[in-house]
């Protein structure tokens, strides 16, 4: 994904000294980091709601990079799904990003802590939320903090308000959650969803805004998945908040009940 390979080297440099990343963001990317910019002052909490493999973890490493080589001495707290997600997607997105940054502007990623460093005193915690490992999020401040698949964890209220949110008062900081949307619409996603979208401060992001998938690639997509009409066409690929047919209640059951 990234564009370095296009630009002129002393161009690349230059940009690092900076602190600007955009152009290694796709179109769509791009306009995501406009998008959160212009409203991010609006609410502490911003939602993107976000297709699958529309590129949103490399998105948000490029958007905490930029703000922790533009603001020296930040805090930033990345909660991911899984532990698991970590390792396996964003250590290799970091690596990617950084492939051709200046040797004295790298981060250095120290594992018993979980967290970058980068030499200009920023730091980035990374953890994910399986078996409490979100408690490793827990910090005096935080300046921005990132939940990557929000829609995935089963407590992501207690995650964002209990953990992330009383880290900002002093700072004014803000937190992005990011997900595609949760196999029920009973998840909190839904309702930090609507509240963002009443505060101005909510990004939504369907399969058809992905600038690196082809019309029939999304054609055969739909196809694998049932169809148009099918729950996870809606739910993954339309970010719509659906509830799973495997998990529905039959309408006559639902009728048995309310007669109760």
């Amino acid at each position: 994904m990234t564009l370095s390979a296009k630009v002129d080297p002393a161009k690349v440099a230059a940009a690092w000294e900076a602190g600007i990343l955009e152009w290694k963001l796709d179109s769509n990317q791009e306009e995501c980091n406009r998008l959160w910019h212009q409203t991010r002052k609006l609410a502490r909490i911003s939602v993107c709601n976000m297709a699958r493999q529309i590129g949103k973890s490399y998105w948000l490493l490029v958007l905490a990079s930029e703000y922790a080589l533009q603001n020296p001495g930040c805090q930033i707290k990345y909660a991911a799904q899984t532990a698991k997600q970590v390792r396996k997607i964003l250590r290799p997105h970091m690596r990617d990003i950084y492939r051709d940054c200046p040797e004295h502007l790298r981060p250095r990623f120290h594992s018993q802590d979980g967290e970058y460093r980068w030499p200009n005193g920023s730091t980035m915690t990374v953890a994910g939320c399986d078996r409490d490992n979100a408690e490793t999020l827990r910090g005096q401040h935080a300046d921005l903090c990132i939940v990557d698949e929000g829609g995935a964890l089963a407590d992501l209220s207690y995650v964002v308000l209990d953990i992330l949110l009383p880290q900002t008062i002093n700072t004014r900081g803000c937190i992005i959650i990011a997900s595609t949307p949760a196999p029920t619409p009973g998840h909190s996603f839904k309702e930090f969803s609507q509240r963002a979208e009443e505060e101005g401060t909510y990004l939504e992001r369907d399969i058809y805004c992905n600038p690196r998938i082809s019309d029939d690639e999304i054609a055969e997509m739909r196809r694998a998945v049932g169809g148009e009409d099918s729950t996870t066409w809606k739910r993954e690929f339309l970010v719509q908040h659906v509830t799973d047919e495997a998990s529905a209640v039959p309408p006559e059951a639902e009728e048995l009940f309310l007669r109760k």
